[in-house]
């Protein structure tokens, strides 16, 4: 039963990213009503988390760190690092663990990097170029959820 409320969650979240990845190529932002649901689904997920015991305040705050300095990041940044980065991060962060988020975030930044070096090298891009985070989000944890199913 644990491991089938596990895989709907983890569908639950690739669905949820792949709404946002398009959102955010198509229209470079993403929207407050998607962030919102979000954010209301990980409330319900982490009351019903206290409910069934499986709640740890400090799992769930380390989870919660990295789109905390995503956040602080695009402050600093003046939104070169997009707000909306930060804040599905801290959506996910409501839903994953620390060791899950990491994972999904460094996959993330491999496969931006990766993407941006190949735009340099052709000349697609410029040094400033601004690429959508979230499509290379659903990416690395769509790659990561298949991987942990072979």
């Amino acid at each position: 039963m644990k491991d089938a409320v596990e895989k709907m969650i983890l569908m639950g979240i690739n669905l949820y990213l792949y709404w946002g990845a398009l959102q955010d190529m198509k229209e470079r932002t993403i929207q407050n009503s998607y962030l919102g649901i979000g954010e209301i689904a990980g409330v319900i997920f982490n009351i019903v988390m206290i409910v069934a015991g499986n709640f740890s305040l400090k799992n769930r705050m380390l989870a919660l760190l990295p789109g905390i300095l995503f956040l602080i990041m695009a402050a600093i940044t003046k939104e070169k690092i997009g707000h909306g980065d930060g804040m599905i991060l801290w959506v996910l962060g409501n839903f994953l663990d620390i060791e899950e988020l990491w994972y999904i975030l460094q996959g993330a930044l491999l496969l931006l990097m990766i993407f941006s070096v190949l735009l340099l090298c052709t000349k697609k891009a410029f040094h400033n170029c601004q690429i959508p985070f979230l499509p290379f989000l659903w990416m690395s944890q769509t790659i990561l959820w298949g991987i942990s199913y072979v």
